[in-house]
């Protein structure tokens, strides 16, 4: 469990980490903000994996492509600081 010094500025894009919002720190190098990205997109597609075996699903549509914007995410030029959104 990291510790945040209050008194430094945090940006204000948030990852979840089991269940709860964590702020990065704006300070925090550019390596270490796109590795927590990355465990956060992981994750996203963890949680989204169901929806692939269901093609009559109502959302199924919006699922595919939210994961599908997760995997391109970091080869964009909002990458890490602009999620995808569903």
């Amino acid at each position: 469990m990291a510790l945040i010094d209050n008194s430094k500025k945090i940006q204000k894009i948030l990852y979840s980490s089991n269940e709860t919002e964590q702020p990065i720190p704006s300070d925090m190098p550019l390596e270490g903000r796109q590795a927590l990205a990355r465990e956060w997109r992981n994750k996203e597609l963890d949680k989204t994996d169901w929806i692939a075996a269901i093609p009559d699903h109502g959302s199924y549509d919006d699922y595919m492509t939210y994961r599908t914007n997760l995997r391109d995410w970091p080869s964009t030029d909002g990458f890490p600081d602009t999620k995808p959104t569903l």
